[in-house]
């Protein structure tokens, strides 16, 4: 998970592969999420969960309820150029909805 800009940059662009699924919080900033997986793997929902809800936790939605978090495989993230760090376009995405809260959290990831 990247916490800020350069961060995201670097998880986003130089640590996923193109099957890794990707997760950020629809239209506003916050943490860039990477949920690795192989080309064939199936995740399960829950997994899909806890990654949209850690994105939406650290995010400026954090104090929200139902928050949407897009996803898409990392092949389908780019950089148009000359962004700023942290900026990123991306296409083929679907879209969860999830309601963050630290016990959400403890509950998906234990």
């Amino acid at each position: 998970m990247g916490r800020n800009n350069l961060q995201n940059d670097e998880l986003t662009l130089k640590i996923a592969r193109g099957h890794d699924l990707w997760f950020h919080v629809k239209d506003s900033p916050g943490s860039h999420v990477l949920l690795r997986k192989s080309a064939r793997e199936t995740v399960p929902d829950e997994a899909i969960i806890a990654a949209a809800m850690l994105a939406a936790y650290y995010s400026r939605e954090r104090q929200s309820s139902n928050v949407a978090v897009d996803f898409t495989e990392a092949r389908n993230v780019r950089k148009p150029r000359g962004a700023a760090p942290g900026k990123v376009i991306y296409d083929s995405q679907r879209t969860v909805y999830v309601t963050p809260s630290r016990e959400g959290l403890v509950a998906y990831l234990t």
